[in-house]
């Protein structure tokens, strides 16, 4: 078997595994952030607060899954730019819904693959998603990360 064969057999299996528990990852994160955190909404709102967003920025979230922490960011009103990127369309499908009323683009993809060109985004998030990843897809996921961020991207 090709490697390019392997690696998509690998992308469907992970896709079908996260088709399956995607409808009740909402309540199991927030409850497993309830305690420490107040909630997952709290939690992904420190992030967003720690990312120290501008107006303006262009901003990707890398494994966005069902879309909580890309609306989040949304309902912020900085960004000039928002995409969320994620390998499950009924993931996206989740997400889209969420979002509805506010400027996002949620894009399937693969995150050691993401479909844009060099330096194009201010921040990138990306949050339980490189923990799925076997070794050589985490750094090429880390390694396309830096690529399309711009020099001062964080």
């Amino acid at each position: 078997m090709s490697a390019e064969r392997f690696s998509q057999l690998k992308h469907a299996v992970l896709e079908k595994a996260f088709n399956i528990c995607v409808k009740c990852c909402d309540s199991a994160f927030n409850f497993l952030f309830y305690l420490p955190c107040g909630g997952e909404k709290s939690f992904r709102r420190r992030c967003t607060k720690f990312a120290s967003l501008i107006a303006g920025d262009w901003i990707l979230d890398v494994c966005c899954g069902t879309g909580e922490l890309t609306a989040v960011i949304a309902r912020q009103g900085f960004t000039a730019q928002l995409v969320g990127v994620d390998i499950s369309e009924s993931a996206l499908e989740i997400a889209r819904t969420k979002t509805q009323h506010i400027p996002v683009t949620f894009l399937r993809a693969s995150a050691d693959n993401l479909p844009f060109g060099s330096s194009r985004f201010d921040k990138c998030f990306i949050s339980f998603g490189l923990h799925h990843m076997p070794e050589q897809e985490r750094q090429k996921t880390l390694t396309e990360i830096h690529r399309i961020l711009a020099p001062e991207g964080t």
